[in-house]
């Protein structure tokens, strides 16, 4: 997600540029993002820095039509992961200390050392020297990580 003030200079540029007091000079901007998964990063940053530089704290924010994408594509044949999405992302799963998520154990590798890393590699993309550029086998496959 990106920062509200990267958002708010555009606005103002536009502006600017065009002369005309309207939110982005009357254009229509298409934003996406799920406000569920991901805040803006603010280095070393508190929660409370982190959440006052969402979008949703923009004055533009008012003026923000929001169209809600209700199906989640990467778990769609996956039911039961799929709740669990979007149980943390309500903020209904039971979380630890410092807002950690315990995930299930079926869906966890353990670290093991660095070749923990071919690993989950080789088992999240099986065969990828003969399907790395196919759309499809892309699109059904992701190794999550607390940081990407």
């Amino acid at each position: 997600m990106i920062n509200r003030y990267c958002v708010e200079a555009l606005d103002r540029s536009l502006q600017d540029i065009m002369n005309i007091n309207a939110p982005f000079d009357g254009k229509i901007m298409i934003m996406g993002g799920d406000f569920c998964q991901v805040l803006p990063v603010i280095e070393k940053g508190s929660r409370g820095q982190m959440i006052s530089a969402c979008i949703v704290r923009s004055h533009l924010w008012a003026t923000t039509k929001i169209l809600h994408l209700r199906q989640n594509m990467r778990s769609i044949h996956d039911h039961e992961f799929a709740q669990f999405l979007m149980r943390i992302g309500d903020g209904n799963e039971p979380a630890k200390e410092d807002d950690m998520v315990k995930m299930p154990v079926e869906i966890v590798i353990p670290w093991e050392e660095e070749s923990s890393i071919k690993k989950r590699i080789q088992h999240t993309f099986p065969q990828l020297e003969n399907h790395g550029w196919d759309a499809s086998y892309m699109m059904e496959r992701a190794i999550l990580t607390p940081k990407n």
